[in-house]
């Protein structure tokens, strides 16, 4: 059964029901929203220098030369 109290659900995840994992799942996918609208850089630009950076790696792993 549910760990939380008064749920008398079936376990699904994390020791919780369906229910309740969702609304955790969510409120942490809330919480991560308004951490990437705080940033004084722009999500985009994160996204580009990693992925920059990602194939940089790939590149000398393969020993390609560009």
């Amino acid at each position: 059964m549910c760990t939380e109290e008064g749920c008398q659900d079936l376990l699904y995840s994390k020791g919780i029901c369906q229910r309740h994992y969702n609304r955790l799942m969510g409120k942490r996918y809330r919480d991560r929203q308004k951490e990437l609208n705080n940033l004084e850089i722009p999500p985009e630009a994160l996204r580009k220098e990693y992925y920059d950076g990602l194939w940089q790696f790939v590149k000398k792993e393969l020993r390609i030369k560009c």
